[in-house]
């Protein structure tokens, strides 16, 4: 299956991102950024943690256990989006070991009527937690 072709700038970060072509892809985006001469790709996979009325018995960790499948996917980042309405515990996180891919991050809303915004990773390193206002 096809998907049309969309492209939208962040300005601000001067950042790039195109859609994948192709359902059959290991990514949904490509990001891609500039530093001084050198131009930057980096494919995204974007996963989600469904609310609770969607599906009760997702998890983060469920998710995230389905990276397994990206045995060689070394560039790959992931982007997890935390749809769910409960406290995360980030110390009980776990990626497989099996998971080859480059970066692991999490976002959602960090306030019930989404003002507030939190990204926490990459959990393959040494994970930070960030929170912003959005739309900011």
């Amino acid at each position: 299956m096809r998907h049309g072709r969309r492209r939208s700038s962040v300005t601000r970060l001067t950042r790039c991102l195109d859609s994948a072509l192709h359902e059959r892809s290991d990514h949904d985006a490509i990001a891609t950024w500039r530093d001084a001469n050198t131009q930057h790709f980096a494919p995204i996979q974007l996963k989600e943690v469904p609310p609770e009325s969607a599906n009760p018995a997702a998890t983060v960790n469920g998710v995230l256990a389905g990276l397994a499948k990206y045995d060689d996917s070394k560039g790959l980042i992931v982007a997890v989006h935390v749809t769910r309405d409960e406290r995360l515990v980030f110390d009980q996180i776990r990626i497989p070991d099996q998971a080859n891919v480059r970066q692991v991050w999490l976002f959602g809303g960090a306030s019930p009527d989404q003002s507030r915004w939190f990204l926490y990773g990459d959990l393959l390193s040494e994970p930070s937690f960030h929170e912003f206002p959005y739309p900011d």
